[in-house]
């Protein structure tokens, strides 16, 4: 589950809520089209700010928000995202994310509307509450340093991922020397941020093993 932080603000005027849900309504229907293949219930925009969807695996679950708080970010639009461990207790919905009843849905729900809770990600994984709470601590750390990035920063950080890593092809992008690009890396503390985002990525797929959860139906 995920929603706009600030977004009456943010949409303030006709024309700024029309692009805020433009460019929202964009990322979400991106996340559906890249992530086919470990979303069971799809994304689904359920008010104006706001959205719910169910993945394959937690795991799956986290590479998909992870990737959703930078698009949105490099878009302007601050936002927080709720990951929770369910259990369906009625049918699965694989054309929307609504109507569907289970364990851990309200209590995902209740976590995302921690709203004095500064952190991005928020999880939630049944009755394993230290656990829980070891995963925010690592999430709001990695919110912390999000909103630190400078513009340049963020930059360097997003063609890195697009170019899959490679700093020389970042610099020629961005038409800067390497060195230039180490620096800014640096000063991101991008290797402290890819050191927690792997951690959080592999304690979960982890969880999933030992829950029986798999990101595809093979």
């Amino acid at each position: 589950m995920g929603d706009i932080v600030g977004s009456s603000a943010s949409a303030d005027t006709p024309a700024r809520a029309t692009e805020l849900n433009s460019r929202f309504n964009e990322a979400i229907d991106q996340a559906n089209r890249a992530n086919d293949g470990t979303i069971s219930s799809p994304l689904t925009i359920t008010l104006g700010d706001e959205f719910q969807g169910l993945c394959r695996s937690l795991h799956s679950g986290f590479e998909v928000i992870h990737h959703l708080r930078l698009e949105l970010l490099k878009s302007g639009i601050a936002c927080r995202f709720a990951l929770g461990l369910v259990t369906l207790h009625t049918p699965l919905n694989r054309d929307r994310a609504w109507n569907m009843l289970g364990e851990g849905l309200a209590e995902t729900r209740d976590r995302l509307n921690a709203k004095k809770d500064p952190s991005a990600y928020r999880f939630v994984l049944g009755r394993q509450k230290p656990v829980s709470d070891l995963l925010d601590a690592v999430g709001e750390g990695l919110t912390d340093m999000e909103t630190g990035w400078s513009t340049s920063q963020f930059g360097y950080v997003l063609a890195l991922r697009d170019l899959g890593g490679d700093v020389g092809a970042v610099a020629k992008t961005r038409g800067v020397g390497v060195r230039s690009v180490y620096k800014g890396l640096h000063s991101a503390n991008w290797d402290l941020y890819q050191r927690q985002v792997s951690a959080v990525s592999g304690f979960l797929a982890e969880q999933d093993r030992l829950a029986g959860l798999r990101d595809c139906d093979t």
